[in-house]
């Protein structure tokens, strides 16, 4: 049976919104060759973050940036 609109809109997951912390955190993506194959085969992201920012604030910026789910 198909899902109306009503469920659909009911399933989608809520994500925090995108503050100018999470910009903060987050500096740039790191593109090397390396980098590169770590993408294609293991769907891993390398990226520049601020000096003092620890694994939760990471986590928390990269989810609110790009609305995924981070393990």
């Amino acid at each position: 049976m198909a899902r109306t609109k009503k469920e659909e809109v009911k399933n989608v997951k809520k994500f925090a919104p995108v503050s100018n912390h999470d910009f903060d955190v987050i500096i740039a993506p790191i593109v090397t060759e390396k980098t590169m194959k770590l993408l294609q085969e293991e769907n891993k992201i390398t990226l520049r973050v601020k000096k003092d920012a620890n694994k939760i604030e990471i986590k928390n910026a990269f989810e609110a940036i790009f609305n995924v789910h981070v393990e």
